[in-house]
């Protein structure tokens, strides 16, 4: 009766947020299970674009009609645009917006709410190895095609002494690499307190704790933050996701974005100098309305000149509600996918680079499970078969073969 299944869908601070509601029920007393068995389903949307709304619809549809009838409680950023989607799917469909009432309505369903929830810990069995704590939420930028800073509200930061004390209980539990993540996380503010001035600070409170920083926006990496990630040495991973979106300055400027190309690169090139062995990944749409032939090389050839280590590639997919939705000349299906399938190809290829280049270097590599880590600069690592999830190893890379980094342990 107190078994329950929370469906993740959408960013990795929805991830944190998933994992959250998870480690709450647990310490109540129910029980994670299949979506089969569960009396409770919680479904965490993400409402970024059109087709994040379907899938969530979908998801609903599903939990409603698999298992012991379960009660469905939908939350997150979908919920906050449109709660009638859900509402209109099922007398046992419960729009919730707020995750922490969510996660107390589950636990009154399944008779938990009365459990003790004493700063409930992210780890073991069904949680990442790395743990991701998020240290900032909401956005102020208003990209074009994004209805994010709607979902999310304005940008807000977590108070330094309670990251602090979530990242030593995690330490506490066994966690070797924290990854702070939020949905606009160089805008991080306490007081004051900026994101280089909190990683010096988590640097400095713990010992040997491995630190990744998630996705940030290029304007937001200053001198400041690139001294930190150089004097960190090991304890601060030498990468960097920076979403580009595009390489093409006219598209850029339709999208409202706040660089141009010329700042990009001159980013990038700082980077490389200050932090030789950085791992650079990125962001990229293609389709974007507009978007003709010579925009679109602009952006491949500009891509292939950075040299990222890992693109993700998205197709643009019109969001109701946002101005890039209703934006003329809109890109065929067939013809987003073809240029999607280019840049895919290139991100291949570039990746291959960067991982040739790494052979003969030495990096701090996580163990997720068993026989595969995760390298400092995000390349998949063969590793013991005796190393167990959760470990470190400082390895020294000897070859790379289909997707996969050898090397021999130090």
């Amino acid at each position: 009766m107190m078994r329950f299944f929370v469906h993740n869908l959408g960013c990795k601070v929805n991830r944190v947020e998933s994992d959250r509601i998870t480690a709450d029920l647990i310490s109540r007393g129910a029980t994670s299970a299949p979506i089969q068995q569960a009396r409770v389903v919680v479904i965490n949307t993400c409402t970024v674009t059109a087709e994040a709304d379907r899938k969530a619809r979908k998801a609903v549809r599903q939990a409603l009609t698999t298992g012991d009838d379960p009660v469905v409680i939908v939350t997150g950023c979908a919920t906050v645009i449109a709660p009638e989607m859900f509402t209109s799917l099922g007398e046992k469909v419960l729009v919730i917006a707020d995750k922490q009432a969510a996660t107390q309505i589950a636990a009154k369903y399944l008779g938990c709410d009365d459990g003790i929830c004493d700063t409930p810990r992210r780890t073991g069995a069904g949680f990442p190895t790395r743990m991701a704590v998020k240290i900032q939420d909401g956005c102020d930028n208003r990209c074009s095609y994004c209805i994010v800073a709607t979902a999310r509200g304005p940008a807000r930061s977590v108070v330094a002494t309670d990251i602090l004390t979530e990242v030593k209980a995690a330490q506490e539990s066994g966690v070797h690499e924290i990854v702070l993540t939020g949905i606009n996380l160089g805008r991080y503010d306490d007081s004051g307190l900026n994101l280089s001035g909190l990683l010096d600070l988590l640097c400095r409170s713990t010992v040997g704790l491995r630190f990744r920083l998630s996705s940030i926006e290029p304007p937001d990496i200053d001198s400041d933050l690139i001294d930190q990630i150089a004097t960190g040495g090991e304890r601060i991973c030498a990468h960097l996701h920076l979403p580009l979106q595009s390489g093409s300055d006219t598209i850029l400027a339709r999208m409202n974005r706040a660089y141009d190309s010329a700042f990009y690169q001159e980013l990038t090139e700082r980077l490389r100098s200050n932090l030789p062995r950085i791992a650079l990944t990125t962001d990229v749409i293609v389709g974007f309305p507009g978007e003709s032939e010579a925009e679109f090389e602009q952006s491949l050839q500009f891509c292939e000149r950075i040299g990222f280590s890992k693109m993700h590639i998205f197709r643009y997919s019109p969001r109701a509600g946002t101005p890039a939705a209703t934006m003329a000349n809109q890109i065929e299906a067939a013809e987003k996918t073809r240029r999607a399938q280019m840049f895919n190809d290139l991100a291949i290829r570039m990746r291959q680079q960067d991982a040739i280049a790494r052979i003969g270097t030495i990096e701090t590599v996580l163990i997720e499970k068993r026989g595969f880590g995760m390298s400092e600069s995000y390349h998949r690592v063969q590793v013991p078969i005796r190393s167990e999830a959760g470990d470190v190893l400082r390895m020294q890379f000897c070859a790379y073969n289909d997707n996969l980094m050898t090397g021999r342990v130090l």
